[in-house]
Order: C-alpha cells, then structure tokens, then sequence
C-alpha cells in the first residue's frame, strides 16, 4: 500500500452509542498504528428549526452544540485518555450525520463507524447504511461486542 495513503488521518463517528465508542478505541488504535492523526466528529441535527425560525432557535442551536462539543470532547478524553499519543482532532458540525462524515472522509485514509451488532434494526445502523453506498475511503465498523465496550 502506498505509505501516503496509510499515513492519512483517520475519521470516526462518535455520537454517544457504545458502539461510537468502540469505534473510536479501535479508531485510535489503527491511528497510532499508522502514525497518524484522528479525527472525532459528531453531526448535529437541528430538526426543530426552519431556515426561516427566528433567531432565538440559532442561540439555541449554538448552545446545544457547545454542550455536544463539550461532551464529546469528554468522551474522547475519558475514552483515550488526557494525554493521547495520536494527535486528536474533536468537531461538532452541523446537519446529517451521513453527510458530515462522507465530507470529512473526503482526504481520509480511513472512515470507522460503530455498528450494534445486536441491535434491532440489524448489525449496520442507518448512518453506516447510508455512509457505505458513498464512500470516498475505505470503511471499517466496528461493533460494541468486538471491543468488549458495555453498552
């Protein structure tokens, strides 16, 4: 494989699951292994607003994503520690989920996504479902089980 390729940073979807979780673990893994940089993102989306809401629903908008940021940026530090040894990059962005993470994995090396193998509606949820048809990069899902992550 071409080294420039291996060394491109990584990108995970991380929204809360177990699963995320897991993805993000092995994501970080892989990243360290390849001696590159990950990149968390978490999508945001705003069904309650209409472009023409008022401005009072985008103070709004701005504050849920500041607490999401918040709370990912906790999650990746309790998941791969304060001090990481791969160079982390966490971002909250706003609209669909498939969306956010097709564009980001536009330069990537690698997309991970979390997958509940047990979950209800089957082993790849409608973000991966949605991600896979389109992607730019190759994809890795990961699942909770695999990573021994609690659900």
């Amino acid at each position: 494989m071409n080294q420039d390729l291996e060394r491109r940073y990584l990108v995970v979807g991380v929204h809360g699951s177990a699963a995320s979780y897991a993805a993000l673990q092995w994501a970080a893994r892989e990243a360290k292994l390849r001696e590159t940089s990950l990149l968390v993102v978490r999508a945001w989306e705003d069904q309650a607003a209409a472009p023409y809401a008022p401005c009072a629903r985008q103070r709004v908008w701005e504050e849920e994503g500041l607490a999401a940021a918040t709370r990912l940026e906790q999650a990746v530090e309790t998941t791969l520690g304060p001090a990481s040894e791969i160079p982390v990059k966490v971002e909250v962005t706003r609209g669909l989920a498939a969306r956010v993470l097709l564009d980001r994995a536009v330069d990537a090396g690698l997309l991970v996504l979390g997958c509940a193998a047990s979950s209800s509606s089957g082993p790849v949820g409608p973000v991966a479902r949605a991600c896979l048809p389109h992607t730019p990069c190759p994809v890795v899902l990961v699942s909770q089980e695999q990573m021994g992550v609690p659900a």
